[in-house]
């Protein structure tokens, strides 16, 4: 057991273990990140071996004051920008690095905007990142992740709704709607393009939703929109 002066932030990369952090032992796998106040005993333990990252920093930034373990978010962004803090501290280990420190400050953003959220919300904000990095997946299927979270699927759904305003399906269907607006701003898509981008296969069902959602078929909508963003650069 060991603690620290400065906070501690820790990604696992791979494996698996847990991390004993004050009186409290936290099972981690690939994707855990750990946040470690001041002054915490901790250590790991792991019966298969594992790989991670960390970074160290000034206690006097407003952060947690208690140990924090969640999973990085769906699309990884902890992970993205741990890859490239640990490239620019490679080039010259211990020198100044204006770079190095924008990266730990958006790693404190993304562990301050974690940390506002009510524990019970934690696996909604997950299920939200997962949704929203598979619009333009068809085979995504929504049932099944709801089903990975760790409460009944009711649960699930009132507190998703609760945080959100809509149902996952129906938050699914907005956002994979209002993108396609974005798209049929493009020219040179088609109906059919557009559509696949965003996770439907069939034109039909996709002009459905779209008329269902804003009033209007997307080949209308798409008319409407048109002469408007010609004149742009």
């Amino acid at each position: 057991m060991h603690f620290h002066e400065a906070c501690e932030l820790v990604l696992y990369l791979n494996g698996r273990g847990t991390i004993n952090a004050g009186d409290k032992p936290f099972p981690f796998k690939s994707g855990t990140v750990c946040y470690l106040p001041p002054g915490v005993l901790h250590n790991e333990t792991s019966r298969t071996g594992y790989v991670s990252t960390w970074t160290q920093f000034s206690p006097a930034r407003g952060m947690p004051r208690r140990v924090r373990v969640f999973q990085d978010g769906a699309h990884a962004p902890m992970r993205k920008i741990f890859e490239v803090l640990l490239h620019e501290y490679q080039k010259d280990p211990g020198a100044p690095n204006a770079a190095g420190e924008a990266l730990v400050d958006a790693l404190l953003a993304l562990l301050a905007q974690r940390d506002s959220r009510e524990p019970a919300d934690t696996h909604v904000y997950h299920l939200r990142d997962r949704i929203v990095t598979h619009l333009a997946d068809a085979d995504f299927e929504l049932e099944e992740a709801i089903q990975r979270l760790p409460c009944s699927r009711a649960l699930a759904f009132r507190r998703f709704k609760d945080a959100f305003g809509l149902s996952p399906a129906r938050f699914l269907v907005q956002r994979r709607l209002h993108q396609a607006r974005q798209f049929l701003a493009i020219p040179d898509l088609t109906i059919r393009q557009v559509a696949q981008q965003v996770g439907y296969r069939d034109p039909y069902h996709f002009s459905k939703a779209f008329r269902k959602e804003f009033g209007s078929p997307p080949s209308a909508w798409r008319e409407a929109i048109l002469p408007k963003t010609k004149g742009m650069r």
